[in-house]
């Protein structure tokens, strides 16, 4: 009796016991699902306030802008430029916004890159969009470059640095796309800005992931407003149909002479570091020349205690006049595909009305028998080596030896 009731106490202390130990691995779990959601709480936190932080940045250069906007240029040191930049979504060449798709859901038309230039002291705010097509250039970072030098060409910021003082400021307010605009190409000519004499202080500004609705948004859904309710066959109708009164459409042409796409970061390499580290993690970039006119400061947002200084003039060129030295080589034109000549040739010229045909040279001339052979050519090897890829990997799993089926041999 003794040994079976002691067994029974046995038992149920060992049953006590895992119990308080599965509670205790639960009160484990729970406090670090806890604190896995209140991490996640507080980085969110972080993100609305730098959003915040930023917005009102933004907003704050503007208003500037607005207010110094009528200052003449002999008070330029007391001006602040506040400028937006961005592409619009790609339009299409040709565009048969009045009709339904049809076969041409199907066809590739080409694209037209839309960058746009807010400025932002404007009462409304001014649009200038640099039209373009794909022949012409893509949308990197030397794209982006060339026409912010464009811009500030076009306005006399650049160019009348011997007559006039320099700027207080120049910001510009870029969305967070690493291929166009948070890149070193873009932020080396904050430096760039401030050696040729240009500005005391160049800054980019970049707005948080997530909350970057800007003025140039606002403007391209106006200025689209033609766009998707006509048809455009020809570069010259889709200029038309871009018209607004708050936009002002300048077409890149690639017959000006003076180059618009130059080689920025081949230039730039000579002169300036060729990494930034950390650009993910500051939102705003500052050249100062009454600091260091050769580094920029970086803070993560507005209102930031920390700011880190970055070095990127290279010291060999300190105290010399290399910003205004010379200008990049200009880069050559990447062309139309082959495959998308013959297509706008052979399928959308028969859609186009006769009297436009004449107007584009893709739709005017006509590319040849040898060309078209050239194409298909290179469309069936194309089409073979997607076939083989989707049989495998690199390693042909055909030549892999199949194992044997083990056999048990009878007794």
């Amino acid at each position: 009796m003794l040994a079976k009731e002691r067994k029974k106490e046995r038992a149920n202390a060992d049953t006590d016991s895992d119990s308080e130990e599965e509670k205790s691995g639960d009160d484990n779990n729970n406090n670090k699902d806890m604190e896995e959601r209140e991490e996640i709480i507080v980085q969110a936190a972080l993100h609305v306030e730098m959003a915040k932080q930023q917005r009102m940045l933004f907003n704050l250069k503007k208003q500037q802008s607005k207010d110094d906007h009528h200052k003449p240029w002999a008070e330029n040191s007391n001006k602040v430029w506040t400028f937006v930049a961005d592409y619009a979504q790609n339009m299409y060449i040709p565009n048969f916004a009045q009709e339904q798709p049809g076969e041409t859901y199907y066809y590739s038309p080409m694209n037209a890159y839309v960058f746009g230039v807010a400025c932002t002291g404007y009462t409304p705010t001014q649009l200038v969009a640099h039209v373009y097509l794909e022949d012409q250039g893509g949308k990197g970072s030397n794209n982006v470059a060339s026409l912010l030098y464009k811009e500030l060409d076009g306005r006399g910021i650049i160019g009348r640095e011997a007559t006039t003082p320099p700027a207080k400021e120049i910001n510009f307010v870029f969305d967070n796309c690493g291929g166009q605009n948070k890149n070193k190409t873009v932020l080396r000519m904050m430096p760039w800005l401030v050696a040729r004499g240009a500005t005391l202080v160049a800054r980019a500004i970049f707005l948080v992931r997530g909350h970057t609705k800007n003025d140039c948004d606002r403007l391209f859904n106006l200025m689209k407003q033609q766009y998707r309710k006509k048809n455009a066959f020809t570069p010259q109708q889709l200029l038309e149909n871009m018209k607004h009164p708050d936009a002002t459409v300048a077409r890149v042409n690639p017959r000006e002479r003076t180059p618009t796409f130059r080689d920025w970061v081949a230039w730039q390499n000579q002169f300036m570091t060729k990494t930034i580290k950390d650009t993910r993690k500051y939102h705003i970039f500052t050249c100062d020349k009454s600091k260091d006119p050769n580094a920029l400061y970086c803070s993560t947002h507005y209102g930031s205690d920390e700011e880190t200084k970055i070095a990127i003039v290279k010291k060999e060129f300190h105290g010399t006049d290399w910003a205004t030295a010379t200008l990049p080589d200009p880069m050559t034109a990447p062309g139309i595909q082959d495959i998308k000549y013959k297509e706008l040739y052979d399928k959308w010229r028969p859609l186009v009305p006769e009297e436009h045909r004449k107007d584009w040279q893709y739709l005017a001339v006509d590319p040849g028998v040898e060309f078209r052979k050239k194409v298909n050519e290179a469309s069936k090897k194309r089409k073979a080596q997607r076939k083989k890829a989707a049989r495998g990997s690199a390693i042909d799993t055909e030549t892999i030896p199949k194992k044997k089926a083990k056999t048990t041999k009878k007794k």
